[in-house]
């Protein structure tokens, strides 16, 4: 009786949606409108074969975006494979694995894995051509042979701290590979297969290790093959600014026992917004001031900021005996403007949508109250 009552009321979600296209996968739903697949529900999505094909393989050369929503646990095999047309993917962070094939010769320029992944499939994208950058956050354990191989565009690789296990060929036939970014403080941590880059890139591949590791890894088997260089602070902080709140990432320091983020409301550094403590291996320590929410290791997102407003911040590394070792002071700016505009579509394109809290939604909402985001900077609130 549970089960029924429960795929009524997904098919009423279902039919709410008005999709074109719709049906169930194992526990999911699935649904296309105006070039979007949509994947619904909790549990894992099935694996797919010959046998098994998709169930939106008669539409998938019509679809251009693919959004799976929160509570799909996993991505099926051969799920979207030769997607050609798709140039978007949202993932979210309950899926723990994406499987072998997955998303296969899709289009799309970039993708994030969220940090809820802990395995990525064999030839998970390869001939994914177009894609530009892979980060692997710090949840995945194992990248499966070839997963990215093939992939022509990449032009920069990251790979977590947590990775145990890289199988072979994973970068192979990426001729345009030219940075490597990776966390280990020692590389014989991870298991390492054959041929993981083509040995033709690996000696003008630049390859960013944490400070105090330079050593390490010139003289570790394979890693010594490329130009090995450390990274500082200052080279190796990314700011990724949303409308309310902005994610501040870095590479770590071995000798670190501990880093601080201070976050401040003014140019001469004065006045202080929040102050988060790390520890060593980048997990959260301590937050003053403000509450704000970590995401994976050496990565924070800094929340309840105000839209198109400039803040500063300082990142220092510092000894067991709290002496600073490396120190790096930059600023950024939140999207939007610092108030909502009431503005018609006729006069700017709409470059996102994002909830009051300021995060980002994968599609405009069909009811409640959102914000959208132009290329102007300019925000509109809006209520259904």
């Amino acid at each position: 009786m549970k089960k029924i009552l429960f795929t009524m009321i997904m098919a009423l979600t279902v039919s709410a949606n008005a999709w074109a296209q719709e049906g169930v996968t194992g526990s999911l739903l699935w649904g296309i409108s105006d070039g979007v697949l949509t994947i619904r529900g909790i549990g894992p999505m099935p694996d797919y074969n010959a046998y098994n094909p998709v169930p939106w393989e008669n539409y998938i050369q019509d679809v251009t975006s693919i959004e799976i929503e929160y509570g799909v646990t996993s991505i099926g095999l051969f799920a979207f494979e030769n997607s050609i047309n798709v140039t978007s993917v949202t993932i979210p962070n309950s899926v723990k694995s994406i499987n072998s094939w997955a998303f296969s010769g899709c289009s799309m320029e970039s993708v994030t894995i969220p940090n809820s992944v802990t395995n990525i499939g064999d030839y998970s994208f390869v001939g994914c051509e177009n894609l530009k950058s892979i980060t692997i956050p710090n949840s995945v354990t194992s990248i499966g042979e070839g997963a990215f191989t093939f992939c022509t565009g990449l032009t920069s690789v990251s790979i977590g701290s947590s990775v145990e296990i890289i199988k072979g060929y994973v970068f192979s036939f990426c001729p345009n590979i030219s940075t490597v970014k990776v966390f280990w403080n020692n590389p014989s941590v991870c298991w390492l297969f054959e041929d993981i880059f083509d040995s033709e890139i690996m000696a003008s591949c630049t390859l960013n290790v944490p400070v105090g590791t330079k050593e390490i890894y010139q003289n570790a088997t394979f890693w010594g093959d490329f130009n090995v260089i450390e990274a500082t602070l200052e080279d190796d902080i990314s700011i990724e600014p949303q409308l309310q709140t902005t994610t501040i990432t870095w590479l770590p320091i071995k000798s670190a026992a501990g880093y601080t983020l201070i976050v401040y409301n003014n140019a001469d550094y004065t006045q202080v917004f929040c102050i988060i403590y790390f520890n060593a291996n980048g997990t959260v320590k301590n937050v003053l001031f403000r509450s704000s929410s970590a995401e994976e290791y050496y990565s924070y997102t800094i929340e309840n900021l105000k839209r198109g407003t400039t803040y500063y911040y300082e990142l220092s590394a510092n000894d067991a005996s709290d002496k600073i070792l490396d120190t790096t002071r930059g600023a950024f700016t939140t999207l939007g403007t610092s108030s909502v505009e009431n503005i018609t579509a006729d006069s700017a394109t709409v470059v996102g949508y994002y909830s009051l809290t300021g995060v980002k939604l994968a599609q405009e909402p069909t009811n409640g109250i959102y914000i959208i985001l132009y290329n102007n900077g300019k925000t509109k609130k809006i209520m259904k």
